[in-house]
């Protein structure tokens, strides 16, 4: 899988190198013939305008604008379309097969290593379903934004509307998504607008609210969001996205049956007692309760295979550990092949070395961040308390302290990415309690809006948009080195930094 990744980033890149000067050459032919074109009406009806063409300079500063505020003439949107289809397509599943590859791997590797026998399907080297989708969605949307804004602009229409009406109209190419990713990339790209808005209202002077210069907002914010989230896993689980609750119940040290009893003992109903005894004599431990109505499900229960909370502890942290590496490794890794295959080639000791210390880094967070709630919930049963639902709301509150592990750029990326999980999941709270209504294909329409929305703020306020926002959609969208310099974060970060900017 390493070595099919790495050649579809070489190809890519040739591909790609050879297509742009196609496409210059297509450009140049194509406002060859406008030109004529409008030589010959000017000649047979003379001039229209007295104003002047301005000159288009390429430089640093005016360059990067010049992608979003182009022009438009005799079909020169259908080959921007077509090329950004395929673009899009190659990098999506480039990405996707090669974040998948890499993890079926390791997983693979550890299967044989337990005499475990490794099944045809997890070693296949032909492409997943998962992959395609991913390229179908993202080479969809770049392909019908080009075509979309290009036919607007021919028509007259502003730069400001067609950004807007072409990112909204290819915002449905996320039909090609399941349900649930669909659910999950509308909230995503929510939080992503609202956090240009913000940008937008404090860059105008317009927001003045108390603590938006908090040194640790990014935490406070991770730490609310992931409250609600670790909330929702224990007492509403339907609530969560079927493929984030397995996610969270892989590298919880919870069984399923036993956070059954705690939600259970928390809501007054009687717990099964049957399916715990039976949990707890399978670990060779004697069952402690003595009725079906308990004041807290105790630690006894909860992990059986070890007497010690210290000791269960320091478990769950490998646990986690070994459970996430494999994710954080492919996550740190891959992108570096797939956008900057040059710099690794380059430079392949450093580069991998970097990915290996980004992901122990991030795993160890996770891994914190699982140790501390276990811990806290130890601390609450040894203090002999009764159990509350509010209590795990309050320990998934201390557990975002673990935010602070991890790199101060990737804490306000992690907690965009958890807050939209958390208002899922509390919409559907007070959607199945009837405070709110359910709305069909709403997160079609939620994407949609927040796509256009995001073009918009990416062509006409782009110091606006969160760098990492502003990379994907300047490589995937336009075509174009990310590296060029962002104006908000070349003024922030040194020549010397721009290595480690972009591997954020």
């Amino acid at each position: 899988h390493l070595g099919l990744i790495a050649r579809i980033g070489n190809a890519q890149h040739h591909v790609m190198d050879e297509r742009r000067s196609t496409y210059q050459d297509t450009l140049e032919r194509l406002d060859r013939l406008c030109h004529e074109s409008k030589t010959k009406v000017v000649e047979r009806e003379g001039p229209t305008s007295d104003v002047a063409e301005e000159p288009t300079t390429t430089t640093d500063g005016q360059g990067e604008e010049q992608d979003a505020n182009e022009t438009f003439c005799d079909g020169s949107w259908f080959v921007k379309a077509m090329d950004g289809a395929i673009r899009g397509f190659v990098t999506a599943y480039a990405l996707r097969e090669g974040v998948g590859g890499i993890t079926r791997a390791i997983q693979g590797m550890r299967r044989r290593r337990k005499g475990e026998t490794v099944q045809r399907n997890q070693a296949s080297p032909l492409p997943t379903r998962d992959a395609l989708h991913a390229g179908f969605f993202v080479g969809g949307y770049t392909g019908t934004y080009h075509a979309i804004k290009g036919i607007l602009v021919q028509r007259g229409a502003q730069q400001e509307t067609a950004s807007f009406a072409a990112g909204t109209v290819a915002g449905t190419s996320v039909l090609f998504l399941d349900r649930d990713k669909r659910r999950t990339m509308a909230l995503y790209l929510m939080a992503r607008v609202a956090q240009s808005a913000y940008n937008s209202l404090k860059a105008k002077g317009k927001w003045h609210f108390w603590g938006n210069k908090w040194k640790h907002g990014d935490t406070l914010l991770f730490s609310v969001a992931s409250a609600q989230v670790m909330y929702a896993y224990v007492i509403r689980p339907g609530t969560l996205p079927p493929s984030y609750l397995a996610f969270i119940e892989r590298i919880s040290p919870i069984a399923r049956s036993v956070i059954g009893g705690v939600r259970d003992c928390c809501r007054s109903r009687p717990i099964n007692v049957e399916a715990l005894k039976s949990y707890c004599l399978k670990h060779g431990r004697e069952f402690p309760l003595l009725d079906s109505n308990p004041s807290a499900i105790p630690c006894a229960i909860m992990h059986p295979k070890h007497e010690s909370c210290l000791v269960h502890n320091q478990a769950v942290f490998l646990k986690a550990f070994r459970s996430t590496f494999p994710l954080y490794l492919s996550l740190s890794f891959v992108p570096v092949l797939v956008f900057n295959t040059n710099a690794f080639m380059r430079k392949p000791l450093k580069s991998v070395s970097r990915s290996l210390l980004n992901a122990v880094q991030s795993t160890t967070f996770l891994s914190t961040f699982v140790s501390i709630y276990m811990g806290a919930v130890c601390l609450h049963r040894n203090l002999d308390l009764p159990d509350h639902k509010l209590n795990y709301f309050v320990v998934g509150l201390f557990s975002g302290c673990s935010l602070l592990v991890e790199k101060k750029s990737r804490r306000s990326e992690l907690a965009l990415y958890v807050m939209p999980r958390a208002i899922d999941a509390l919409f559907l709270s007070m959607v199945d309690r009837r405070y709110l209504p359910s709305i069909p294909h709403g997160e079609v329409a939620l994407f949609s809006i927040c796509m256009g929305s995001l073009m918009y703020y990416y062509d006409h306020e782009r110091d606006t948009v969160a760098p990492f926002v502003h990379a994907l959609i300047r490589r995937v969208v336009y075509g174009q080195d990310p590296l060029l310099k962002v104006p908000s974060v070349a003024k922030l970060l040194p020549q010397e930094e721009e290595d480690e900017r972009y591997d954020e």
